[in-house]
């Protein structure tokens, strides 16, 4: 069990979603926008979904919907354009990088949407923002993790969850996770 939920996002390959989802994982997330160089089919989406169990599967469609939409297993779909929200199916998750206008979004579109997703490169010094947000809104928060960064999300912004991405296979059926093991080990309640 994790000491906080998790998003592996964009991901590729079955390898890092069967480890990922051995390791307690929330959601597993596709990248299902065309324009995405991550992009995954509807096929290779449901080749990986039929070896996994207990994750939610997010579609994460960037500014505009596929065609072909419904012919991914999604649970959820994943979107940082605000003006898709009320016309995609359910309550969608709403990504955005964090700025200035991040509060305001967050409270305009909160009852519309599942949760959020807020990318942030640099969290420290941004932490009693991002603190704060994380007290007023569902938040899964995402940038580059490292100890520090681990640390100070874990024990002072304390979101919703954190938002992991997906590594390269370097052969079929061979992945590399050691980054997304790393955390996902770090996160492994004692």
């Amino acid at each position: 069990m994790l000491k906080t939920r998790v998003i592996l996002a964009e991901v590729i390959n079955l390898s890092d979603a069967r480890y990922a989802a051995g390791m307690g994982v929330d959601y597993i997330g596709f990248a299902v926008n065309p324009a995405n160089s991550r992009f995954v089919t509807p096929d290779q989406a449901g080749a990986i979904t039929e070896w996994l169990s207990g994750v939610g599967i997010i579609g994460d469609i960037g500014p505009q919907p596929p065609a072909n939409l419904d012919a991914y297993p999604l649970n959820l779909v994943q979107t940082n354009n605000p003006a898709l929200i009320d016309s995609l199916p359910a309550k969608p998750i709403l990504s955005t990088v964090y700025d200035e206008h991040t509060p305001t979004l967050l409270a305009e579109a909160t009852a519309k949407t599942e949760f959020f997703i807020v990318k942030c490169d640099n969290v420290e010094p941004r932490v009693q923002e991002l603190t704060l947000l994380c007290q007023q809104y569902p938040v899964y928060l995402a940038t580059d993790y490292n100890n520090q960064t681990l640390a100070t999300a874990l024990e002072q912004i304390k979101p919703t969850g954190m938002v992991l991405y997906g590594s390269e296979e370097e052969k079929p059926g061979f992945s590399n996770y050691d980054g997304i093991a790393d955390i996902l080990e770090q996160l492994e309640k004692d």
